[in-house]
């Protein structure tokens, strides 16, 4: 965790800044005469996004997001194809229910990314918390998504920099 000093928000600038004008270049597919306007657009977003944000703020590792983007790019393609076939083939499994997981993250920017991939595990959808619970809507009953919720739990703690007790088994 960081607490916002001025020595820590201009390295917090720069690396939102430089992600939110990195997504903005390619929504405009590098077309140069959106860089001025994306660039503005980006500086403002980041000053108030941190201006409006908690005191304490969570230092994600660039790297560690980076190695984590194929995974969650595989992660929305299997959960999309997963949705679609239930949908359209009545022999797969479609027996629905609500799971309580116990998150080890703590509270902010971890949890929030938790909810985040958890909705892109194939047949699950985080759907709110109460507490340090976070419910999850799985499409099926007889699939066991708490190691794979574990595992995805222990990847976004790496990006933060975190450790996380092991009340999973």
């Amino acid at each position: 965790m960081v607490q916002s000093t001025p020595a820590t928000c201009l390295p917090l600038f720069a690396k939102r800044f430089v992600l939110l004008f990195a997504c903005w270049l390619a929504l405009a597919s590098g077309d140069p005469s959106a860089w001025l306007s994306g660039g503005l657009a980006s500086a403002a977003a980041v000053a108030v996004g941190l201006r409006f944000s908690a005191q304490e703020r969570y230092d994600a590792r660039i790297a560690a997001m980076l190695r984590q983007w194929p995974r969650f790019v595989w992660r929305s393609l299997l959960g999309g194809l997963d949705v679609a076939s239930r949908a359209f083939d009545p022999r797969l499994p479609l027996d629905p229910r609500w799971l309580s997981y116990p998150v080890r993250l703590p509270p902010g920017a971890p949890r929030a990314w938790l909810g985040a991939i958890v909705s892109l595990v194939p047949g699950t959808l985080a759907a709110g918390t109460s507490g340090d619970d976070l419910y999850v809507h799985c499409l099926d009953g007889e699939a066991q998504p708490e190691a794979q919720i574990a595992s995805e739990e222990g990847q976004i703690a790496r990006v933060f920099g975190l450790t996380v007790d092991d009340r999973h088994g």
